[in-house]
């Protein structure tokens, strides 16, 4: 009963401090786009700020600008 009760408490705090990758902002500039980027592992979540310029109509070059 206790090793059930144990491993449901630890499967239940690694969903809980899991955070899939999400991209929470698009916006269009003068040269492009903006996308804003944020992941995250256990309990921890990060954010990345890409600009990406169009080349032809389904490809975009991305460069990160900046993250934390």
């Amino acid at each position: 009963m206790a090793r059930t009760l144990i491993l449901c408490w630890t499967l239940a705090v690694t969903a809980a401090g899991c955070y899939p990758t999400q991209y929470t902002h698009i916006e269009k500039v003068s040269d492009g786009y903006v996308l804003t980027k944020n992941q995250g592992g256990f309990l921890r979540v990060s954010g990345e700020l890409w600009h990406c310029t169009p080349h032809g109509e389904k490809h975009f070059e991305c460069v990160k600008t900046a993250s934390d």
